[in-house]
């Protein structure tokens, strides 16, 4: 009797030869997606060339702007530089670096006091131009003499949207740029270009005043700097309204090139590491291989972790009703899923079954693969679209040992429930849990109007869950809780630098 090749074993109706081949396809494309990501970040340190002008940034101390605005800057034929407080100022006044005092600048400046550096520069010969964003009106004292032609270079002022309907509620940079220009922006009508997110644009008869309220409210002019609208905006300003300090015309496909290109490889990450993580089917837990069952955490533990988070939740809701301890308010909201996470693992710790359970060379070489490329993708995708720079600077301290106790907990975590402790099911339930303080500050800034408790309150709710969704596949398909554990603190790390 002729004998037949022996057939493929099939589970679920899927051949588990094409399962290799599945895998490299997706790891490959992990890879592919990594490479783009990286390479898009590199794009945007590519500069205009040594010969030119620089945009010199007053205002944005310790707040590093993202790739994306030094990629539309250097789009524009201009490099920047930010200019720390140790720098701004010389015998107790404002000046220009050395290092700048004959070379061509637009002086930029963010915040409230921005007006202050037209009146020191305005007199010198190799300051071209200002870019005031989100100033307030510095008082009637501090802008006599300046008009439509004093000083004589340009002057342009970006801030948020704000809605007047009279001439009485003028102020800000509204009624900065009606003293400079002499136009009236409440009966005036604004030029709206902007595409989806129209900003409202006022040119002066002169042509050198120029004001653009943006679509999107902003009271934060270092928020302000990490909009793409807006950095599109002021690339187009710089090089219509300075010529003749750049070499050529705007390339406006390179800025256009580079945020499709970023964010498509944002969404492609997510396809590719879903497919790499579907080459694995359903890999059954150690706790299905060692006969060690699961347990269902009790109600009265639920109970327990629930009070303290709604506890947790409303100390951050009081704390943000005063000025005083909002600051204070904002960081609790921050941190209030680590806490609870904390006391998720000490109350559970105690369940953990013992099981003697050993990876695979391959689960391995799959787990560190897991974690290097999904580390290298969450921090890639925070240095193009975020600020990592945390202000003041011993946060940095603060920030890694939050980090280190985060992974900790979540490795400890993944490791319980693989032997015996949490279900996903009760990870979900937790993950919920851990949401309650934000959920709260959402509700109570909304009642009381407060539009930082909201924002605060979501931020939170995104550090509760974020990191859990990025390091869940990892847990489900590796043998390594240490790998979870790393992707899950990594991704926090990178949550806590873009918040704080």
């Amino acid at each position: 009797m002729k004998k037949t090749a022996p057939t493929s074993a099939k589970s679920g109706g899927r051949s588990h030869k094409r399962i290799p081949v599945l895998r490299i396809a997706g790891a490959a494309a992990v890879v592919a997606v990594i490479i783009l990501m990286a390479v898009m970040f590199g794009m945007s340190f590519k500069g205009p060339g040594s010969d030119a002008p620089t945009l010199l940034i007053y205002g944005a101390e310790g707040q590093l702007p993202p790739a994306g605005f030094r990629n539309a800057v250097s789009a524009a034929g201009f490099d920047y530089d930010l200019v720390e407080s140790t720098d701004a100022y010389k015998d107790g006044k404002l000046c220009i670096p050395d290092e700048y005092s004959k070379n061509d600048v637009v002086v930029m400046t963010v915040g409230d006091k921005g007006f202050d550096h037209v009146t020191a520069f305005a007199g010198m010969s190799n300051v071209h131009g200002f870019v005031l964003v989100c100033p307030d009106f510095p008082g009637n004292a501090s802008m006599e003499g300046i008009n439509s032609r004093n000083p004589a270079c340009d002057i342009a002022v970006f801030a948020g949207r704000d809605d007047v309907d009279s001439v009485a509620d003028v102020a800000g940079a509204r009624l900065i740029y009606e003293r400079i220009s002499g136009d009236d922006t409440v009966y005036g009508s604004p030029i709206r270009d902007g595409g989806l997110f129209p900003s409202d644009r006022y040119i002066s008869t002169e042509q050198n005043r120029y004001l653009s309220l943006s679509y999107f409210e902003y009271s934060d002019g270092n928020r302000m700097l990490m909009s793409p609208v807006f950095q599109k905006e002021l690339a187009d300003y710089l090089n219509v309204t300075y010529p003749d300090l750049v070499s050529g015309g705007i390339d406006d496909s390179r800025i256009v090139r580079w945020y499709t290109l970023s964010v498509m490889s944002v969404f492609f990450g997510i396809a590719a590491f879903a497919l790499y993580f579907l080459s694995f089917g359903r890999r059954p837990s150690m706790s299905d291989r060692t006969g060690v069952k699961d347990a269902h955490i009790s109600s009265r533990t639920y109970t327990v972790i629930a009070s303290a988070s709604a506890m947790a939740g409303m100390v951050s809701v009081v704390l943000s009703l005063f000025a005083r301890t909002r600051d204070a308010s904002h960081y609790l909201l921050l941190m209030s899923p680590l806490v609870v996470a904390s006391l998720i693992m000490i109350v559970s710790i105690i369940r953990i079954g013992k099981a003697d359970g050993k990876a695979s060379a391959g689960q391995l070489i799959s787990a560190v693969f897991m974690t290097a490329s999904m580390s290298a993708y969450v921090i890639l995708a925070a240095l193009l679209f975020t600020d990592l720079s945390v202000d003041p600077s011993y946060l940095i301290g603060i920030v890694a040992v939050l980090t280190l106790i985060d992974a900790i907990v979540a490795g400890l975590t993944s490791y319980e429930r693989r032997f015996g402790g949490l279900k996903f099911g009760d990870t979900l339930r937790l993950v919920g849990i851990m949401c309650i303080p934000g959920i709260l500050a959402v509700f109570a800034g909304l009642i009381t109007g407060n539009s930082s408790t909201v924002l605060w309150g979501l931020a939170s709710v995104f550090a509760a869950t974020v990191p859990t969704v990025v390091s869940v596949p990892v847990g489900r398909h590796s043998s390594s809780s240490v790998c979870t554990g790393v992707v899950h603190g990594v991704t926090y790390l990178m949550i806590m630098l873009a918040l704080l």
